[in-house]
């Protein structure tokens, strides 16, 4: 099909041009959430997100992401647009972790809205990102005693973001595919070393 061809032009397109995608972040997110569930060119665009967290800073797109995380979009495309966000933060270099961690504040805000909580058809979406997320933050505990600007010129709390994504993980369901215990010591471990780093 038409499609499939298109799909696999674009990933070679980001490929070749990985030095300038974020200029059409504004117009890949949006076609990637839109598509996300055709399983014909699921594949491609598996590979289309983890091309753009490759090349990408995580500040770049983030906030392409909330409108439709809180559902402020004309169409509802929540679940689709945390399936598209986890790929991407899966493909994130370790240099762009740091920067991950400045976007945090609003991402975890949109995260914990109860509606999404109480969602039993996002609640699987929400697991797997979150999962993702806590997977990115334990290299980063011992920035708990570095006082950072981080790339917007302000601390970020991260006993608050800890606090934000251990909310989730004890307000979601313990059916979840996610192995979300393990995820919860995970998570409070990383906290317990980041209060030890604030108390030294």
């Amino acid at each position: 099909p038409t499609r499939v061809h298109a799909s696999r032009l674009l990933v070679c397109l980001l490929v070749y041009c990985e030095d300038t995608i974020t200029v059409d972040l504004h117009l890949i997110v949006p076609h990637l959430i839109q598509c996300w569930d055709d399983v014909v060119i699921r594949t491609s665009l598996g590979q289309v997100a983890d091309c753009c967290g490759r090349f990408t800073q995580p500040a770049s797109y983030i906030s392409l992401f909330l409108p439709y995380i809180r559902g402020d979009t004309p169409s509802l495309k929540i679940v689709p647009a945390m399936q598209v966000l986890h790929a991407m933060l899966g493909g994130m270099s370790g240099v762009n972790r740091t920067n991950l961690l400045a976007q945090l504040p609003q991402l975890t805000e949109a995260l914990t809205m109860r509606f999404l909580l109480n969602s039993t058809s996002v609640q699987p979406a929400l697991s797997e990102l979150v999962h993702g997320i806590v997977g990115h933050l334990q290299g980063l505990s011992n920035l708990g005693c570095d006082p950072s600007f981080e790339s917007h010129g302000r601390l970020v709390s991260k006993s608050l973001l800890f606090e934000r994504l251990l909310r989730i993980l004890l307000t979601l369901p313990a059916t979840l595919p996610y192995d979300y215990h393990v995820c919860r010591v995970q998570l409070s471990k990383t906290r317990l070393r980041v209060g030890l780093f604030k108390r030294r």
